[in-house]
């Protein structure tokens, strides 16, 4: 069983970035119904001046956006972006670009509910172990930690969702979630508040190491706390509106 989905992966450019991005997405491009949709924000548009040659490299259908931006990383926003933007399938996958899929992940996906942590748990690669996959594409340990989905603790990476549902709750929360940080467990309180029950596909994925790019921390990560308290009203008046893009930020 399967069914057509939308990978929504936000991307960010740096050297060290692209190498997991582009085993990322081979590890999705299996599936037999999917298309590839990649918001790359920042200031330079490295996808973009190669994008010939990713489209012959994904070989799926491939549709992307470069929204140039001078200011910290906002991934739900980039996520929100590629939803309205660039999705075209009623089922959504959103992701990071660091994680390896296993080959029957649609299937299984298809089989859970959404919305949904597109995962049960996340294995973390050592710097050592990465390097091993990147060359032979073999995966295994060590492994520096793993995690299961939690509310208020690893609750991003991967998330399994409609654009009905996304319609119906506004988006991810995206207004003060520049930088590391906090988005993912807004998220997952933003959805119970609009009365969903967050559920878990039973995939592991694994995390590809690598440095710490990004060295900006939200500032406002902790108002997460503040909205377990939110009712639906309040999250209505918060975001009004979600993935708007300015026409002078897109590169065609």
């Amino acid at each position: 069983m399967s069914i057509p989905i939308s990978i929504v992966i936000p991307y960010e450019h740096h050297p060290l970035r692209l190498p997991l991005l582009t085993f990322c997405v081979k590890s999705l491009a299996r599936s037999a119904q999917c298309e590839v949709c990649i918001v790359e924000t920042g200031p330079t548009a490295y996808i973009h001046d190669h994008i010939n040659a990713f489209r012959e490299w994904i070989r799926k259908p491939f549709r992307y956006l470069k929204v140039f931006t001078f200011h910290p990383f906002n991934r739900a926003w980039a996520f929100n972006v590629g939803v309205k933007e660039l999705a075209t399938f009623e089922h959504v996958l959103l992701t990071d670009a660091d994680l390896i899929y296993p080959p029957n992940y649609q299937s299984i996906l298809a089989q859970t509910r959404p919305p949904a942590a597109a995962w049960n748990r996340i294995l973390y690669m050592s710097k050592e172990a990465t390097e091993r996959f990147l060359k032979s594409e073999s995966l295994g340990g060590p492994y520096i930690r793993s995690t299961t989905p939690e509310k208020m603790g690893a609750a991003g990476g991967a998330m399994w969702i409609t654009k009905t549902i996304m319609n119906h709750v506004g988006g991810m929360p995206e207004k003060d979630f520049y930088g590391k940080y906090g988005e993912d467990n807004a998220f997952w309180i933003k959805l119970e508040a609009f009365g969903y029950r967050v559920e878990a596909a039973d995939i592991t994925l694994h995390h590809l190491y690598h440095p710490n790019i990004s060295t900006f921390v939200n500032p406002k990560r902790l108002i997460v706390h503040d909205m377990l308290r939110w009712p639906r009203e309040k999250w209505r008046m918060y975001q009004r509106n979600w993935g708007y893009v300015d026409q002078n930020q897109l590169l065609t």
